[in-house]
């Protein structure tokens, strides 16, 4: 595999290097405390989540010849290129007699609008860093632990997603025991998120246990 040649298992390889390298970024701000900052590099890993799971699934063949040749993909074009290859395999599952999943479209699109509030500096979440009578203003770790545990389930998020997108292109490459892996890391990691709720505490509605 020439990592610099104009293949698509060559733009997998980038893509989930640099997903990679992203999340362990994200990682380092959510494990010392920063909220508001980490969003931003939260929203920029999900976006480049999508474009390495368009690389990864069948079809939009342009497109990937497009970003090949260095020029620039938008959000729009991932996620509508997306939602055609959704399209395409809820069809094979029906023709196969499964019940497909429902489109992530409007997920996605309502997480990455909240990601970009705090990526375009909205003032509303800037005031969240502010106490008023003593005139403070966090810029560094976020004081309160709700903002923290929120910004770390929006993290898990992003990881899982990751870890989908580049465990499927790293089994392409390197086999199905890599497959085999990723999927028990995979699993791993929601069954985390599910025993422990962290959007549920940032909300305050889990018990004391």
């Amino acid at each position: 595999l020439d990592l610099l040649g104009p293949s698509r298992e060559a733009a997998c390889w980038l893509m989930t290097g640099r997903c990679i390298g992203m999340a362990r970024a994200g990682l380092d701000l959510v494990r010392l405390g920063y909220a508001n900052e980490a969003l931003p590099t939260i929203r920029s890993l999900h976006e480049a989540n999508r474009l390495l799971s368009v690389f990864v699934l069948r079809g939009e063949d342009e497109l990937v010849a497009r970003w090949i040749d260095g020029q620039t993909v938008s959000r729009g074009t991932v996620m509508h290129a997306s939602q055609r290859q959704e399209e395409a395999i809820r069809a094979e599952m029906l023709r196969a007699g499964e019940r497909p999943p429902p489109s992530t479209k409007s997920y996605f699109d309502g997480q990455y609008g909240r990601w970009s509030e705090f990526a375009h500096h909205r003032r509303k979440h800037v005031v969240d860093q502010v106490a008023g009578e003593p005139r403070m203003m966090a810029i560094g770790p976020h004081p309160d632990w709700r903002a923290r545990a929120a910004t770390v389930d929006h993290f898990g998020d992003v990881l899982t997603e990751l870890i989908s997108a580049g465990g499927t292109a790293l089994a392409k490459s390197l086999g199905p025991g890599v497959g085999v892996s990723f999927q028990r890391t995979f699993q791993a990691v929601l069954d985390l998120k599910y025993k422990i709720p962290l959007s549920d505490l940032a909300r305050g509605r889990a018990n004391d246990a």
